[in-house]
C-alpha cells in the first residue's frame, strides 16, 4: 500500500472522531435502549471523551495489524488465514488495551471499571470496517497495477510497430 501524506492523516483522524461518536451512539442505543441517555450535555460529552482514548486505540491497533502486518511478507496469505490472524490478534491487542487503560485511568480514578462487552462490541465493529477499507484499497491497488501494465504493454506494442 502507499503511504499516505498529512492531508489523508488529518482526514482520518475526523472519520476516527465521527466513527467514535456513532460507535458511541450505537453502543448506547444497544446498553441503554435510547441513543442519549445522559443528564445533560457535559455528561454527554465527558462520556465520549472518555471511550475516545481506547476507541482510536482499537482503531490504531486494528490498523497496524490489518494494513502493516502482512506487508513485510513477500508472499501473501490465503484470504481466511489472514482474517483469522488478524482477528486473533485484534482480539489479544484488544485485552491489552483493556488492561492498560484500567491501569491508567485507576491512577486517576480507582473505581475505575471496564466495560468488556461493549469493548468487545467496539473492536468487531472497528475491524470489519478496517478490513473492509483495506480490500477496498487493495482492490485499487491491484486495479492501478493492472492499468499501468496495460498503458506498458501498448507503449511496447506501438514501440514495435514504430520500429
Amino acid at each position: 500500500m502507499r503511504r499516505l501524506d498529512g492531508k489523508y492523516l488529518l482526514v482520518g483522524t475526523g472519520v476516527g472522531i465521527l466513527f467514535d461518536i456513532i460507535l458511541q451512539l450505537f453502543y448506547n442505543l444497544v446498553r441503554h435502549n435510547e441513543l442519549l441517555p445522559y443528564d445533560s450535555p457535559g455528561a454527554c460529552l465527558s462520556d465520549l471523551l472518555y471511550n475516545m482514548v481506547p476507541c482510536l486505540l482499537i482503531l490504531l491497533s486494528n490498523y497496524l495489524v490489518i494494513f502493516t502486518l502482512w506487508s513485510r511478507f513477500r508472499r501473501k496469505p490465503a484470504l481466511w488465514l489472514k482474517m483469522t490472524v488478524d482477528a486473533v490478534l485484534s482480539f489479544l491487542l484488544l485485552f491489552i488495551i483493556n488492561r492498560l487503560f484500567l491501569v491508567v485511568a485507576r491512577i486517576f480514578q480507582p473505581e475505575t471499571t471496564v466495560d468488556v462487552p461493549g469493548t468487545i462490541l467496539y473492536n468487531i465493529v472497528i475491524f470489519m470496517c478496517v478490513e473492509v477499507a483495506y480490500h477496498v484499497a487493495a482492490a485499487y491497488e491491484l486495479r492501478h497495477r493492472q492499468d499501468v501494465a496495460r498503458q506498458e504493454l501498448l507503449a511496447y506494442k506501438y514501440n514495435l510497430l514504430n520500429a
